[in-house]
């Protein structure tokens, strides 16, 4: 039996005008050349490229000598876009699937042959993109963290109230005593 190669679709994106604002400071410059790139995208059971025409531009201000325009939703120098970035973060964050899983699964559905290190790209990417001011205000530091242990000292409250906040208070932050992570998933029979 004979197998079929895969339909594979090209999309032309273009993003080359003949001004483009500075990322910097917003000043417009002006292009001085055109490029194109592929770039890889998601669409069931199809290979999809993005074929992307984008500008190089001559700045006119002092931030920098050059730039470059990128469409939206696709990264500088990208090779997926952020639909496969998102579609790998969803397996793994929504579906709690492992890296191999998650690799196998992007394999048929959408015949992308990712790498481990692609998939941790990506969990480092969305890393990146949160704001964690907020978070930094609401984590307890010195003595509100001293008052909190003291105040969970019960193994049950303990447990119950990790798996709640378990991405706000790590294992470290309770010390030596509670640094294997199976004692915070209940794994111990509850007692």
């Amino acid at each position: 039996m004979e197998t079929r190669r895969p339909h594979v679709r090209t999309i032309p994106v273009r993003c080359a005008p003949s001004q483009a604002p500075c990322p910097s400071c917003g000043k417009l410059g002006r292009r001085k050349a055109t490029h194109r790139r592929r770039v890889c995208t998601i669409a069931y059971k199809q290979v999809v490229f993005l074929d992307i025409t984008y500008g190089e531009y001559r700045a006119r201000c002092s931030c920098c000598t050059t730039f470059r325009t990128t469409p939206p939703g696709v990264e500088p120098r990208a090779q997926y876009d952020n639909t496969v970035r998102q579609a790998v973060l969803d397996r793994i964050l929504d579906d709690g699937m492992s890296v191999e899983r998650v690799l196998a699964s992007m394999r048929r559905d959408f015949l992308l042959d990712l790498s481990d290190g692609f998939v941790y790209d990506c969990l480092d990417w969305q890393a990146r993109r949160l704001d964690l001011a907020d978070h930094r205000r609401w984590v307890p530091t010195g003595e509100d963290r001293r008052q909190l242990r003291a105040r969970l000292a019960d193994r049950h409250q303990l447990s119950r109230f990790l798996l709640v906040h378990a991405p706000s208070f790590g294992a470290p932050i309770f010390g030596d005593r509670w640094h294997s992570p199976t004692r915070f998933c209940g794994s111990d029979g509850g007692r």
